[in-house]
């Protein structure tokens, strides 16, 4: 089994966090708190995802693919994200990259 970590991020309404792309992480996202759009980029199209808490979905997004979200809401959003492998200081494999992206969600 693969090591793993689970941690919480917060997202201000009408606020964006990303784009990040993680060379060797893949993650797993969902919403637990407010609604966020997700998007996700394979290096050609973004592709978006509504996470809602009162309606929870889960989606994978795997290494070599950026992702970004925005909250649409009124109300602080809370994000679960289990990624493997974890965080390592020692290994920066996350880029920040810039796109251009208006969320329609």
């Amino acid at each position: 089994m693969d090591n793993s970590q689970v941690y919480l991020t917060t997202l201000l309404p009408y606020k964006k966090k990303g784009w990040h792309l993680h060379h060797k992480k893949g993650n797993q996202v969902t919403c637990i708190k407010g609604k966020v759009i997700l998007g996700v980029w394979d290096k050609e199209n973004i592709e978006e995802y509504v996470l809602d808490a009162q309606s929870p979905i889960m989606v994978r997004v795997p290494k070599e693919h950026a992702l970004c979200f925005y909250n649409p809401g009124d109300e602080e959003a809370y994000i679960l994200n289990l990624c493997s492998p974890p965080y390592d200081p020692q290994d920066p494999e996350q880029e920040d990259i810039k796109l251009e992206w208006n969320p329609t969600g």
